[in-house]
């Protein structure tokens, strides 16, 4: 049966690129474990985002590996998880920059306390030299 003009292929990875993929989507696993770990011992924001970006690669890696391999249900899963992990990380992305600006502004305000209180100090210290 002839495919006919302009109809595409049917899109077929090779198996060495089917196995690269699953190969990477199991290292980003143990990447992303390594990072829960860390994340879990910290209990900081910055554990949490790297921790939520390393669960979106995954989750990302896998919808890759499983559309080569021709699983595309799953594939759309994990395309769907991708997705909704990555607004999570964007979400925590957004809380660690307001804390960090939040943070600043503390630091400016102690700093500007402490110039304000030493030009107002009197300079008694000072020494006047003179021309004799």
């Amino acid at each position: 049966m002839s495919r006919g003009p302009g109809r595409p292929r049917k899109y077929a990875a090779t198996p060495e690129r089917i196995a690269e993929r699953y190969a990477e989507a199991q290292r980003l696993e143990v990447e992303r474990d390594r990072l829960a770990v860390e994340a879990e011992r910290v209990g900081t924001v910055a554990a949490k985002v790297a921790m939520l970006a390393a669960e979106q690669q995954v989750a990302a890696a896998w919808a890759s590996a499983l559309r080569a391999d021709g699983k595309i249900p799953a594939a759309l899963k994990y395309g769907e998880l991708a997705v909704k992990l990555s607004a999570a990380h964007a979400k925590a992305l957004d809380q660690l920059i307001a804390d960090r600006v939040d943070e600043l502004h503390r630091r400016a305000l102690r700093r500007d306390e402490a110039v304000t209180a030493l030009e107002s100090e009197p300079r008694e210290h000072v020494r006047q030299d003179t021309p004799s």
